[in-house]
């Protein structure tokens, strides 16, 4: 006869349960965080640090890089505008240098 005792279960937790339990709490995180960082009483720097628990050094980070990713499409979107059938990059390794501008520097470089 099968006793209580003669059965042992263990049940094994499913190995992505933290990976998904940490991405709904980001979720949950996040959505808090843009619903107090669309306010105008709100400070986004503030919200960063109570919501999504930036350090300062996060948030000066998150700033910065910002401001680069900012410039960086600045600076994408003006050489895409000058790029033209009469003026194409010089090579599509480096699209920042158009054939203008090799040209200007020929120029220089021979004067």
């Amino acid at each position: 006869m099968l006793k209580d005792s003669d059965i042992d279960i263990e049940f094994v937790k499913p190995i992505l349960y933290d990976v998904y339990e940490q991405q709904k709490l980001a979720e949950v995180k996040m959505a808090i965080y843009k619903l107090f960082a669309d306010q105008d009483e709100m400070s986004k720097m503030l919200a960063m640090k109570k919501y999504l628990g930036f350090t300062d050094k996060d948030v000066e980070e998150n700033y910065t890089m910002l401001i680069k990713e900012k410039q960086m499409t600045a600076v994408g979107d003006y050489f895409a505008d000058s790029i033209t059938a009469d003026n194409p990059p010089v090579d599509f390794k480096s699209p920042i240098r158009r054939k203008s501008d090799v040209q200007e520097e020929e120029q220089i470089n021979a004067n």
